[in-house]
């Protein structure tokens, strides 16, 4: 089963100082579980916001989806991500792609769209994790993005 990580606002630990032990074990408990399935039971989602609840005791935890692409601000930024992107894939094309959709998110879609000549529609399924696009297709939105493939020889 996939395990998802979890990381905490810095105000976090200091409002777990002000809650007894007992309750904090059992928040940690519950957090744990959201490590695998991170949409659990009695999980609601926030009106007009990307972001979950789900309650322990009357403790309310509140979840939100780290979105990569909100992070990539500048060229040097998404140049960063894809070579570390690149390097752990190792043989995994998957994760190759998904960078790509991360970085194409951060730079705009819909213009990376009129760049590539596809759709923006398009663009997502393609860049989507189920596909597995063509070479074509990743050189475009490589280009588009202002990058350039290159090859160096095995360490």
């Amino acid at each position: 089963m996939k395990k998802h990580s979890i990381a905490f606002k810095k105000s976090v630990a200091k409002d777990l100082r002000c809650i007894p032990n007992q309750d904090v074990k059992r928040i940690l408990s519950r957090i744990d579980t959201l490590t695998t399935t991170p949409r659990d039971k009695g999980c609601i989602k926030l009106s007009n916001q990307e972001c979950y609840r789900v309650r322990q005791s009357f403790y309310r935890i509140n979840t939100t989806r780290w979105d990569s692409a909100e992070h990539l601000k500048t060229d040097e930024d998404i140049q960063l991500y894809l070579e570390a992107c690149i390097e752990e894939a190792g043989d995994d094309p998957a994760l190759i792609v998904h960078a790509l959709s991360v970085t194409a998110r951060a730079k705009n879609m819909s213009q990376l769209s009129r760049y590539t000549g596809l759709t923006r529609e398009g663009l997502y399924k393609a860049l989507s994790p189920d596909r597995n696009p063509t070479f074509a297709t990743v050189t475009k939105a490589v280009n588009a993005l202002g990058l350039q493939i290159s090859v160096q020889t095995a360490h």
